[in-house]
């Protein structure tokens, strides 16, 4: 699957991995900024792989892991046996309001049916291409793929955070024109009134 995805861009001859890798340089700043000393919940964790940047790359206190998939939360366990995981819905958190610093998620939101995306409090993932025959081919080619429910475009995942109450601290994202990698990251502080954990002090 990775070869075809490698192929299809290597056909388009963008310049997508250069963009993820400058993007990649703001995600960390802000990480490093926000996680130092913080205990860090990680949504959609599967198989517990960013437990290594958030506890040594970004310097968190506390790490733990959640995913709906009792399999990944098993191998995330048998791999890092010292860290926390948890088989939950990300939608249904066992964790008490104001008890973690950073509610973080990787990756996992595009997988997440419309309907249910404004229980997520997130930080990293992709975004759609606007409308257009363009949009409709990289739709269909992420739905066949990767099993996409749909890829909020960058004014969708403004609007989306603004009506769920949150608002942006800063955001960063690849170039829109860009068919491959099309990364982005929100760091959101919610407003007054909301269920979810502070994401930031």
């Amino acid at each position: 699957m990775y070869s075809l995805r490698r192929a299809f861009g290597l056909v388009l001859r963008d310049e997508a991995d250069k963009a993820v890798q400058e993007l990649w340089s703001q995600y960390q700043a802000c990480c490093t900024k926000v996680m130092a000393g913080a205990t860090v919940l990680d949504v959609g964790c599967g198989p517990g792989e960013h437990s290594h940047e958030v506890l040594r790359l970004w310097n968190a206190a506390w790490y733990a892991g959640v995913d709906v998939s009792i399999g990944m939360v098993r191998d995330a366990k048998l791999r890092y046996p010292a860290l926390d995981f948890i088989a939950a819905d990300g939608c249904s958190l066992p964790f008490q309001n104001g008890s973690l610093d950073v509610v973080t998620s990787s990756f996992a939101f595009h997988h997440v049916p419309p309907s249910l995306r404004r229980k997520f409090l997130l930080l990293r993932d992709l975004f759609g291409m606007e409308p257009g025959w363009r949009g409709w081919l990289y739709r269909m080619y992420y739905v066949i793929f990767d099993g996409s429910e749909y890829r909020f475009t960058l004014q969708e995942w403004r609007e989306f955070i603004l009506s769920v109450r949150a608002e942006i601290i800063l955001e960063g994202h690849s170039r829109q024109d860009l068919v491959r990698n099309r990364h982005c990251f929100f760091l959101m502080r919610q407003t007054p009134n909301r269920e979810f954990p502070e994401a930031v002090q």
